[in-house]
């Protein structure tokens, strides 16, 4: 692992959580038509490519490196680069991560505080509510590919019953 990983991974330990917006009631998706999307596969499947494309040719919002990297300001993040977030050039990947501040993450720390094993019940309106607010900032669908989450598919669903996969 380089320098600038280890690094990144210190910076997310330390913002480590949910943005303080996502808690209070639970949120509703304003119409179906930004019910969230999860792309799961199989690695070496083409699921990085697929998620380029989507976000290329459609209008769909993502959680970004920049967010990944501080997720307890994920949902002030997005309001303030809502407008940057705009995914137009295929990027040669490593692994599905895509480089660049506003390129989309794959969030695997997120990925797995939220939907791992060890993730715990009381946390999930959390999750649906960071998920809402980011379509609703955007005011389009939310989009992830995390392969893993194949196997979260279930406690995806409990948590997000809108979801499309």
């Amino acid at each position: 692992m380089n320098d600038f990983y280890k690094a990144a991974l210190k910076i997310q330990s330390a913002h480590n959580g949910f943005d303080p917006r996502s808690s209070g009631p639970q949120r509703t998706f304003q119409q179906s038509e930004l019910y969230p999307i999860f792309i799961v596969g199989a690695p070496r499947s083409g699921s990085t490519l697929l998620y380029q494309l989507l976000l290329k040719h459609a209008r769909l919002t993502y959680i970004s490196n920049l967010m990944s990297l501080v997720p307890n300001r994920m949902i002030l993040i997005a309001k303030w680069t809502r407008y940057f977030n705009r995914f137009n050039k295929i990027k040669k990947s490593d692994l599905g991560y895509l480089p660049g501040l506003f390129s989309p993450s794959e969030a695997g720390a997120i990925q797995r505080m939220w939907f791992g094993e060890g993730s715990q019940t009381e946390s999930y309106p959390y999750i649906r509510n960071t998920i809402i607010w980011l379509t609703d900032i955007a005011g389009l669908p939310f989009i992830n590919k995390n392969l893993l989450n194949s196997l979260r598919m279930i406690r995806i669903h409990k948590i997000l019953p809108e979801v499309k996969f």
